[in-house]
Parts: structure tokens; C-alpha cells; sequence
């Protein structure tokens, strides 16, 4: 993975000799290397792997039907070749509306719905 593909509390992929598969936040950026939440490893950034999106993962972020929607906005997830987002402010709050195509993994979801929204998408693994 890239370095500028990352910001702090995105959820990435690494292998632990002793349980397998885990997947963890992101701590700390650093110039050569990340740190993860949990654990405190830090590892180069080709030794993650981005967590592929899925209808399950979504379910955890508390997606329902695909999409989350609330007194401020309405953000709808769709696959369609791709994983597509549907973006929609509330009148009140500026109604402004963006549809953007092209997402595969977790983490680009994670860093479209902050800037889009300014809050965190919580996910419960």
C-alpha cells in the first residue's frame, strides 16, 4: 500500500504468524513505515494489504440496505463493476449531491465518507 492511500484510524490487513489474517487501525504515519492501534507493531507499508469491501463489512459500519442516512445526509453504497457511492446533503445542511465510482477497498470508503461527511465510519470486527 501507498503511504498518501492512508490517514490515521483506517483499517488495514497484516498477517500474524501466530492467529493468521488480522486486521487493525492505523496509529501513526510515518515516513518508511505505519504503526498499528492495537498491537504497536509497525510494519513497512508493503506489508499491509488493504481489507477488501464487502456487503458484510458494510453491515458492521452499520449500513442498512446499503446505506446510511440520518437528519444530515444520505450515503448509499451500490456495486455495480465497482463499489459505487451516493452522496446526498440535506437541504438544510447545503444539498449538495456527488455520485463517485471506483472503490474496491475498505480504507477508500473509510477516507471518502470523513471528507464527505466529517465524521469516522465505526466498524464493528
Amino acid at each position: 500500500m501507498y503511504k498518501s492511500e492512508l490517514r490515521i484510524g483506517n483499517y488495514v490487513s497484516f498477517s500474524d504468524r501466530h492467529i493468521g489474517e488480522v486486521f487493525d487501525k492505523v496509529s501513526e504515519l510515518c515516513h518508511d513505515y505505519l504503526k498499528i492501534e492495537n498491537e504497536g507493531y509497525q510494519f513497512d507499508y508493503n506489508a499491509v494489504k488493504p481489507i477488501p469491501l464487502t456487503s458484510s463489512i458494510l453491515e458492521s459500519c452499520g449500513f442498512k440496505d446499503d446505506k446510511i442516512e440520518n437528519d444530515k445526509f444520505k450515503f448509499e453504497v451500490y456495486y455495480y463493476d465497482s463499489w459505487n457511492i451516493y452522496f446526498e446533503e440535506k437541504e438544510k445542511y447545503g444539498n449538495s449531491k456527488c455520485k463517485l465510482i471506483g472503490f474496491y477497498d475498505f480504507h477508500q470508503l473509510q477516507n471518502i465518507y470523513y471528507a464527505l461527511t466529517g465524521e469516522e465510519i465505526e466498524i464493528k470486527l
